[in-house]
């Protein structure tokens, strides 16, 4: 179980989480944004579903969607995911709370995770994320909390990490976006991202990563409230992952 546990947490830190967006305004990448932090749980509504093909190995890929629901008394928000086959099989359920006092919003969120493997069944357990967002005059800064209540799978333990980052935008048609994240068990890691907004309908995102090193780039469409997304992401030894996104945000 352990040599499970370590692979799927290294796949998650390669691949799955290098081109999802911290944006604050945008709303093309704005439900994607609470794959990340509680904090990106915004005040307008919007859904979002992926497939992630990681490394060119449909074994290993992951499919999920995101809704936020803005209310009277902060936004809800709900995500779900799916990941592995009849070896190995991980869901994801977690409902969330996103609520903004002037020009701070914080969130929080509570997962439930299902493990399923052929040699060793079937073990859940219930974790949470927490994370605080600052909005500034050119964009924003923010800090996440996930699996802070460090939940066992059978007899392991799921490593919590801590992630912060800023959002800045200089111009109109360009703006960066920076993340540091510290995993329990995994040397540091720093994202940095470059969008270059091309036109109201089309952008450019590029950047890389330091652990494992790897780049990133893709392109975003958006046409009235619908948008598409497709990211690819190297790998030193792995190969190439495909991210595609279909989004839908008011």
């Amino acid at each position: 179980m352990k040599r499970l546990l370590y692979f799927i947490v290294i796949i998650p830190v390669s691949a799955y989480s290098l081109f999802e967006p911290a944006d604050w305004e945008e709303d093309i990448w704005a439900t994607q944004g609470v794959y990340i932090s509680p904090a990106f749980i915004h005040n307008r509504f919007g859904i979002s579903a992926d497939y992630i093909l990681p490394f060119g190995m449909t074994q290993l890929a992951l499919e999920r969607m995101a809704i936020v629901i803005p209310s009277g008394i902060g936004s809800f928000a709900f995500r779900a995911s799916n990941f592995g086959n009849v070896i190995y099989r991980e869901n994801e359920i977690s409902i969330g709370y996103g609520k903004y006092y002037k020009s701070v919003n914080f969130g929080a969120f509570v997962k439930i995770l299902y493990v399923s493997t052929k040699e060793y069944g079937t073990a859940f357990t219930i974790s949470g994320d927490i994370g605080v967002m600052t909005v500034l005059n050119v964009g924003s800064v923010w800090l996440s909390f996930r699996n802070f209540t460090s939940p066992n799978i059978g007899k392991e333990t799921i490593g919590d990490n801590l992630m912060g980052g800023i959002y800045i935008s200089p111009e109109n048609w360009f703006d960066i976006d920076v993340r540091i994240m510290k995993q329990q068990g995994f040397t540091t890691s720093t994202k940095v991202f470059g969008l270059f907004h091309l036109s109201e309908f089309f952008t450019i995102r590029a950047g890389m990563n330091t652990s494992p090193r790897s780049f990133i780039v893709g392109t975003a469409f958006e046409v009235d409230d619908i948008g598409m997304t497709y990211a690819v992401v190297t790998h030193q030894e792995l190969g190439l992952s495909h991210i595609i996104t279909v989004s839908f945000g008011r």
